[in-house]
């Protein structure tokens, strides 16, 4: 059952596995509960499926896995065995924990910001808003959260929003900032 990149991913040799609780000493004891429910998926409804796990390597740490599953069915439409391919999908495990919390400090940022920002998508006829700042609660009488998906058109008087989408237009083509100061 077992391949040589399981073997490459947790660090184990045949002998390893061959003398131990094969996926207990594989398989996170967190995710165990899982990995035997997804089995027992795969031999009841004999489809394919697939798993992601944590692993331990042997020489200490934690691996992501993903176990691409499916059974090869015999007489009476009986599971006679599984094939199998493991993947070691760490890096890809990183990579979504890394956005994740850039994604946490960002939606901090706009809540608790100090100054006024926002992210709009601007053309030349129409600037909306992506992402606000809570704080603009103060400034136009409400939140950042209230202000995505409208334009300036829906939160401002229409001369305003003109000049505004038009800033922000300018803005957008030149990549310069533009520095204003406006009462509101």
């Amino acid at each position: 059952w077992a391949s040589d990149n399981l073997f490459r991913i947790t660090g184990r040799t045949v002998e390893d596995v061959a003398t131990s609780n094969t996926w207990g000493s594989i398989i996170h004891p967190d995710d165990m509960t899982r990995f035997f429910d997804f089995a027992k998926q795969i031999l009841s409804t004999a489809e394919a499926g697939e798993f992601e796990c944590r692993t331990f390597y042997k020489k200490g740490g934690e691996r992501w896995i993903r176990i691409f599953a499916r059974p090869q069915v015999g007489e009476g439409n009986r599971v006679k065995t599984i094939v199998g391919a493991i993947r070691d999908i760490t890096k890809r495990k990183q990579v979504e924990q890394a956005l994740r919390e850039s994604q946490e400090l960002f939606s901090l940022f706009m809540r608790h910001s100090p100054i006024h920002a926002f992210i709009k998508e601007v053309t030349p006829t129409e600037s909306r808003v992506l992402q606000a700042s809570e704080n603009y609660l103060d400034m136009i009488g409400i939140t950042g959260s209230e202000m995505v998906g409208k334009t300036m058109e829906e939160l401002f008087p229409a001369e305003s929003a003109a000049k505004f989408t038009a800033d922000d237009w300018t803005v957008v083509t030149s990549g310069e900032v533009l520095k204003l100061d406006e009462d509101f």
